[in-house]
């Protein structure tokens, strides 16, 4: 039995690891990720700067080049997508899950507004708020 315990504590680990895994992310419907976005927009990624927030956490501004509008009141060609972690200097924050986007990603945004700020946003659905085209 004393020599079993170990392959039993990794096996209970395993399991527990994935099933915790499995609790944090549940994928949103897309229907329902419509319904929630204010703003949906194709666009293109043109500049990631990371920054820190008002409670110290790092989190990265991304300007969108909107091409076109298919929700949304706004007369923007530029919005800003406000996302969770990032990189300042030798400092990184990595947050998961978390909408990833790059320099030069282009596609389909689904955003809400971001803490009431003109032109600025946040993904509906964390890493379900960007439809690649």
């Amino acid at each position: 039995m004393i020599k079993e315990l170990p392959i039993l504590l990794l096996l209970a680990s395993c399991f527990t690891a994935n099933f915790l895994s499995a609790q944090c992310f549940e994928s949103t419907p897309l229907e329902e990720r419509l319904e929630k976005s204010e703003l949906v927009v194709s666009a293109t990624v043109i500049k990631s700067t990371s920054f820190y927030n008002h409670l110290g956490r790092i989190m990265t501004r991304h300007e969108l080049d909107i091409h076109e509008i298919f929700r949304g009141n706004t007369n923007l060609e530029i919005a800003e997508v406000i996302t969770h972690g990032g990189r300042i200097n030798e400092e990184l924050s990595i947050v998961s899950p978390s909408l990833q986007l790059g320099d030069g990603q282009r596609g389909l945004f689904l955003l809400q507004p971001y803490a009431h700020e003109n032109g600025k946003f946040r993904p509906v659905a964390v890493t379900e708020s960007l439809l690649a085209l």
